[in-house]
C-alpha cells in the first residue's frame, strides 16, 4: 500500500537523525581546537559586553575601540592574576632549600613509622619507591608529549580567544540581525527579549562565580593565617581559582597547602587542619 501521507518511515527518520548527530559530533571533535576557544569567547564576550557598552556610550569611544578596550581590560585582569601566582611561586622557590630539608626530615619520620608499624626495613621501602618511580619513568615520554600538546592548545586558545571576543563584540549588531532574519515568523521584540535574558543569565552566573571565588579566597586565607601557614594569600587565592575545575579543584587546592604545612611545620596536625578547613568552604558553591 502506498504511503499517502508522504511521510518517510520512522526507521529512516531515526537513522537520518542518528547519522546527522554522528556527523555533528565528528565535526566538533575535528574542529575542537577552534570550537572550544569560540565557546569560551562567546561566554566572555557576553560578560564583557557591559564594559564595551561603558566605553562606547559613556566615554563616546567608537565601537571598534570600545571592543578593543574591553578585551584589554580582560587581558589586564587575567595577566595580573597570572603575575601574582608566578611571583609568589618564585618567592616560595627561594625557600626551596629549607623546605627540602624539612621534607627529608618528614620522610625520615615516615620511614621510621613504616618500619615500626609494618616491620619493613628501609631498604625494602626504598626498593618499593624505586619500583614505582621506574614505572612512572617508563611513561614519561607519553606524559611529556601530552603536556606539550596541552601547552600547544593553551597557546592557541590564548591567541584565538581575544580575537574571537573582539569580533563578537564588534559585530554584535550583525549577530542580532542574523537571529531576526533566521526567525522571521517570530516578533523581533520577543527575540530581543530572549537574547537579553541570555545575556543577563550569563553575566549573573559569571558575576556570582567571581563573587564566590572571592569569598572563598578570603576565608581560605583567613584560615591559613590563623594556623600560621606562610604565603596564606597565595594558597588561599590559588585554591579559589582551582574551584573552576569541577570536583578535583577543591582537592588540589587543599593538598598543596597541606603538603607545604607538612614540610614547614613541626607537626602534621597543621596539614590535617588545612585539609579539614578547605573542603568546608565548598558549601559556598551550592
Amino acid at each position: 500500500m502506498e504511503n499517502k501521507t508522504g511521510k518517510r518511515p520512522y526507521s529512516i527518520e531515526l537513522a537520518s537523525s542518528l547519522f546527522a548527530l554522528a556527523l555533528i559530533i565528528g565535526f566538533l571533535y575535528v574542529t575542537q581546537s577552534v570550537v572550544v576557544p569560540l565557546l569560551f569567547a562567546i561566554i566572555l564576550s557576553m560578560t564583557l559586553y557591559p564594559v564595551a557598552a561603558f566605553f562606547e556610550n559613556k566615554l563616546r569611544f567608537g565601537k571598534a575601540l570600545a571592543s578593543i578596550m574591553a578585551v584589554i581590560v580582560a587581558i589586564l585582569v587575567i595577566s595580573t592574576l597570572l603575575w601574582f601566582i608566578i611571583h609568589q611561586s618564585i618567592i616560595i622557590g627561594k625557600d626551596a632549600v629549607a623546605i627540602q630539608e624539612k621534607v627529608l626530615v618528614a620522610l625520615e619520620s615516615i620511614q621510621n613509622w613504616v618500619q615500626s608499624q609494618f616491620g619493613l626495613e628501609r631498604s625494602e621501602v626504598i626498593e618499593k619507591v624505586q619500583e614505582q618511580g621506574n614505572r612512572v619513568l617508563e611513561n614519561v615520554g607519553g606524559y611529556i608529549s601530552a603536556a606539550f600538546g596541552s601547552i600547544g592548545s593553551m597557546l592557541a586558545g590564548v591567541v584565538l580567544v581575544p580575537i574571537f571576543i573582539f569580533f563578537l563584540l564588534y559585530y554584535r549588531d550583525f549577530f542580532k540581525e542574523f537571529f531576526f532574519k533566521s526567525f522571521k515568523n517570530t516578533d523581533n521584540k520577543k527575540i530581543h527579549g530572549v537574547l537579553s535574558k541570555i545575556y543577563q543569565v550569563v553575566q549573573s552566573y559569571c558575576l556570582g562565580l567571581v563573587t564566590v571565588m572571592g569569598i572563598v579566597a578570603v576565608l581560605n586565607t583567613a584560615g591559613l593565617m590563623l594556623m600560621g601557614i606562610q604565603y596564606a594569600w597565595f594558597f588561599g587565592s590559588l585554591a579559589s581559582l582551582l574551584m573552576l575545575l569541577p570536583y578535583i579543584g577543591i582537592a588540589i587546592g587543599s593538598i598543596l597547602p597541606a603538603l607545604f604545612a607538612l614540610a614547614t611545620k613541626d607537626t602534621g596536625f597543621y596539614a590535617v587542619g588545612v585539609i579539614a578547613w578547605f573542603p568546608s568552604r565548598s558549601i559556598f558553591r551550592r
